[in-house]
């Protein structure tokens, strides 16, 4: 079973970079992923199950339309057996971006995309 970065990383990487937790690099439109899991469906006294909360973060240069690759980024990953990703705009100036815990990126659009995964853990 493959880990739930490496399924993220290959649904998009062929897109835009994809990062872990930050950027370390200068890109001008890039991918940054949160992970935050939980287990699930308990019988002696262990997971059968664990969920895997995905927050996605898009970053592109404010002059791009984002409209395209938005859909083309929902369909790559529930292919990749995610759940149908929700989507949200947090390009609405200072302090948008603070409010999800990510750094104001100056002139730049800033869409995050919500999403989960399933892993069956029984007998692991």
């Amino acid at each position: 079973m493959m880990d739930v970065g490496t399924l993220i990383r290959e649904a998009l990487e062929d897109l835009y970079q994809v990062y872990f937790d930050v950027n370390p690099n200068n890109d001008e439109t890039y991918f940054v992923y949160r992970l935050d899991t939980e287990g699930d469906l308990y019988a002696d006294d262990g997971p059968l199950m664990e969920e895997t909360d995905v927050t996605l973060h898009l970053f592109t240069p404010i002059t791009f339309d984002p409209t395209n690759l938005i859909r083309q980024v929902k369909r790559r990953l529930h292919k990749a057996g995610f759940s149908w990703p929700s989507s949200m705009s947090l390009s609405g100036g200072p302090g948008y971006a603070r409010q999800a815990s990510m750094p104001d990126v100056p002139d730049h659009r800033h869409i995050v995309f919500l999403c989960n995964h399933i892993d069956f853990i029984a007998g692991d």
